[in-house]
């Protein structure tokens, strides 16, 4: 059984510019992913020799590549029928 959508990347961060680091960007994907998978996806574009760098770094969604960061992944509300 596949695992319900429950996430989306929605830009909610502030990108700092004078780093020199590529800015996050809007995503217009529809939720596709749960929170393992994305996390999966997410850690495994990261240095992995360097695992305490990983919540201030980016990686690209896996449909259009838009630049995201941790603080862009929004947790959906359970739709609940009754």
């Amino acid at each position: 059984m596949a695992a319900t959508s429950n996430v989306k990347l929605v830009k909610l961060c502030v990108s700092d510019n004078s780093v020199g680091d590529d800015p996050c960007t809007r995503c217009n994907c529809r939720p596709m992913w749960c929170i393992d998978c994305m996390a999966k996806w997410f850690a495994s574009r990261q240095d992995q020799a360097h695992p305490e760098t990983w919540l201030g770094s980016k990686c690209t969604c896996p449909m259009c590549r838009s630049r995201f960061c941790v603080l862009d992944v929004c947790q959906l509300r359970p739709f609940h029928t009754s």
